[in-house]
């Protein structure tokens, strides 16, 4: 599936700047595996407002494989009144999906 950036909550599973210089205000934001394709070491970069956010998952599990379908990896939020954001951008996102819900 593409980026819908049309919708509430954003859909984002690509790179992408989502917006710059427009003040929006985020509830909630969620990198969820939703096909179960999360492994070791994948990673959602961004840059909020100028500033580098890099998230890097670390399983520690001795099974052969993982079934993490649909589990939330990184969030950040719920915030009651929304958290202002001038600028976001998605640099990378190896797998899975970033929900961005706004006020």
């Amino acid at each position: 599936m593409a980026n819908n950036l049309t919708s509430n909550p954003y859909y984002v599973d690509t790179a992408a700047t989502l917006w710059t210089d427009t003040n929006k205000s985020i509830l909630l934001m969620q990198w969820v595996d939703d096909n179960a394709d999360i492994a070791a070491g994948d990673e959602l970069a961004m840059t909020i407002n100028g500033v580098s956010v890099d998230c890097k998952t670390n399983f520690h599990d001795t099974a052969a494989s993982i079934d993490l379908n649909n589990v939330m990896i990184w969030q950040i939020g719920p915030f009651a009144q929304g958290f202002p954001i001038k600028s976001l951008v998605v640099d990378t996102i190896s797998h899975g999906v970033l929900h961005i819900w706004l006020q």
